[in-house]
């Protein structure tokens, strides 16, 4: 007969296993690693390969650019053929890179002025200068630069020098050639009216010097482009493009 109260026995407790070991691998190093290499390999692939195509490109480009400079000296070179001979005439280049075109002009209108020279001398110097300044204006114009760019894929602001230089220069000669006119005017005219033709010759002649400035500028600014440039020095010799001394 059971005796009230008292409790059953407990059974003895059983202890919890611990986690089972696990394997860690030990982490090899960096540059041990497989996947580092492979990703090094492709880093220097692609660098190789982009510095391949770098200079493919680069040397297209240079090689295009040297033929871009050969095709613009070809073709100044072939404009100053028909250019620098009309320079010759006309005047004479003013260091380094200017030029002044009938400078005897300007000294025949102050001589006429002062009256230090005759007028028969004046107007005979301004009647060659007409002359001079009609023809050459004439040939500079019936430079062919359309013919001389064709076919050769210039750049276009060269091509516009060239197209500059000539119309520019062509109209300076023009208000040269009118100057000389008024001039020679002035010398062989009624004194009454020979201050204002001389005036009016002064003006014309700041003019043409101005216009035809910016047409030699232009000259000289394309064979700045085309490496044919040649300065002028003091007391040196002028050698234009083409190798003629004028």
């Amino acid at each position: 007969m059971a005796i009230k109260g008292k409790s059953r026995s407990r059974g003895a407790r059983t202890v919890a296993r611990g986690p089972k070991p696990v394997y860690v691998p030990v982490r090899r190093r960096l540059v041990q690693r497989r996947g580092f290499w492979i990703a090094v390999a492709s880093v220097l692939g692609l660098a190789l390969v982009g510095g391949l195509v770098y200079g493919f490109l680069r040397q297209r480009d240079e090689d295009r650019a040297a033929a871009e400079r050969r095709d613009m000296a070809a073709a100044v070179r072939e404009y100053a053929g028909q250019l620098d001979s009309v320079l010759a005439q006309v005047g004479q280049p003013a260091p380094p890179t200017g030029f002044q075109a009938f400078a005897d002009l300007t000294s025949t209108l102050a001589g006429l002025e002062s009256g230090e020279v005759e007028p028969e001398a004046a107007a005979t110097t301004a009647d060659g200068i007409v002359e001079t300044a009609a023809s050459s204006a004439e040939t500079v114009a019936a430079i062919d630069v359309v013919a001389i760019v064709r076919d050769r894929g210039l750049d276009p602001a060269f091509t516009l020098h060239l197209f500059d230089s000539r119309d520019e220069i062509a109209s300076g000669l023009r208000l040269y050639e009118q100057a000389a006119q008024l001039a020679a005017l002035a010398a062989t005219g009624a004194e009454e009216t020979k201050a204002d033709l001389l005036a009016r010759a002064r003006d014309l002649v700041g003019l043409a010097t101005e216009v035809f400035a910016r047409g030699y500028d232009a000259y000289v600014e394309a064979q700045s482009r085309a490496g044919t440039f040649q300065p002028t020095f003091p007391g040196g010799t002028f050698t234009g493009p083409t190798g003629v001394t004028p």
